[in-house]
């Protein structure tokens, strides 16, 4: 998706990622009790947790205790390489527990007065996480885990962000998330959503094509996810991920992968060893229209001064040409058929890889320097409109 390099430009140091991430790897999930946990070894455990071995700093004011809950006031958290922070004026932990061995378990997190202050500026209505384990400093370490907390369900609500020099905030209305299988403290399991992102249209101009141009005030994305890894053969199934532009169109991916990490790799010459290991076993790729292609094409054939019919017409006879690049005649033949019955009639466009057997990174990059022409038949793609 494209979108994540127009966000990038938008808020610098991509403050919308740290910002959504950061909170995110607060929500925890987690059993235990002890006896009623110190207030100061508590918030220490918890900053330690929340640091992880990602690079993410996050410091406190002073933490009390009230019977069995405890008041951290003061919380601050900074994302690795991000000149933005976080803070939070009070986190309230409900019937906190010290479970030994330097883990801590919750009934609940609740965030209070959350600021965003840096190259962008903003705030957090509230964040809550539920069932919460704080795992000690000495098992992050020996897991090499990115973050020390683990999660049951949790959201965070009403977030807006005012990045510098822009005219207005972009806002999210609800991010929620629920996780389970819990393996090695690590989560192999995990649905959640993010709804009502809403950037104004005044942020996506400078190209011939923009958001206002094609009747857009504002651009509103919902997304979702559902997939669980299988932490005995590393079989990662995407049951969902879903992208959707209201008025506009949905894409949403669905398959299986193997050679999964069980954790999010942060070296990135260990993330490009990972990749080339990850293998696809099935995928499927599927764009469901709901105006977006439409206006492209009206705005398209605006701009050249002709009716839609004739500007359909002339990219449905280009496209064989276009498409001799591929240089494997029966996939062009496929797709030109797909890609002009959906311009034609913008309903769905339905890309699935098929292989008879799983294809890893390292050989999809290998046949692209070597055999581009025979990618499609290894992978048994297939592309099909109106589907």
């Amino acid at each position: 998706m494209t979108l994540r390099t127009d966000l990038r430009r938008i808020v610098p140091n991509n403050a919308i990622a740290a910002m959504i991430a950061a909170p995110i790897a607060l929500m925890t999930a987690g059993i235990g009790s002890a006896f009623a946990a110190d207030a100061d070894a508590f918030a220490n455990a918890l900053i330690a947790a929340m640091s992880g071995t990602n690079g993410t700093t996050a410091t406190f004011d002073n933490a009390t205790n009230s019977g069995g809950d405890i008041r951290i006031e003061g919380l601050t958290i900074v994302p690795p390489n991000d000149d933005n922070k976080i803070r939070f004026s009070s986190l309230f932990a409900v019937n906190v527990d010290e479970n030994g061995n330097g883990e801590f378990s919750a009934d609940r997190l609740e965030f209070v007065g959350g600021t965003i202050s840096g190259e962008a500026s903003g705030t957090i209505g509230t964040l809550t996480a539920s069932d919460v384990t704080v795992l000690s400093a000495a098992t992050i370490a020996a897991g090499n885990l990115p973050q020390g907390l683990i999660y049951k369900s949790g959201e965070v609500a009403g977030i807006s962000i005012q990045p510098e020099g822009k005219p207005g905030p972009i806002t999210i209305a609800r991010i929620t998330m629920e996780t389970k299988s819990v393996v090695d403290n690590v989560p192999q399991d995990s649905t959640g959503s993010i709804a009502q992102i809403t950037i104004p249209a005044s942020y996506m101009t400078g190209g011939a094509v923009s958001a206002k141009s094609l009747g857009y005030e504002n651009v509103v994305l919902d997304a979702r996810w559902d997939g669980a890894r299988d932490p005995a053969t590393s079989v990662l199934t995407l049951r969902e991920i879903a992208l959707v532009m209201r008025d506009g169109g949905a894409i949403t991916i669905s398959g299986v992968l193997g050679n999964v990490p069980a954790t999010r790799v942060n070296e990135p010459q260990m993330a490009m060893a990972a990749l080339s290991q990850l293998n696809i076993q099935s995928l499927s790729l599927r764009y469901d229209d709901d105006s977006l292609a439409r206006r492209l094409i009206d705005s398209s054939a605006e701009r050249q001064g002709i009716p839609a019919e004739q500007y359909v017409g002339q990219l449905s006879a280009a496209l064989p040409f276009f498409l001799t690049a591929i240089r494997n005649p029966g996939f062009q033949a496929e797709v030109a058929e797909a890609v002009g019955s959906f311009l034609n009639d913008p309903t769905s466009l339905l890309i699935k890889l098929s292989p008879e057997t799983p294809v890893s990174g390292a050989e999809i990059m290998g046949l692209v320097g070597t055999a581009p022409q025979t990618l499609p038949d290894r992978l048994k793609a297939t592309i099909k409109a109106g589907q």
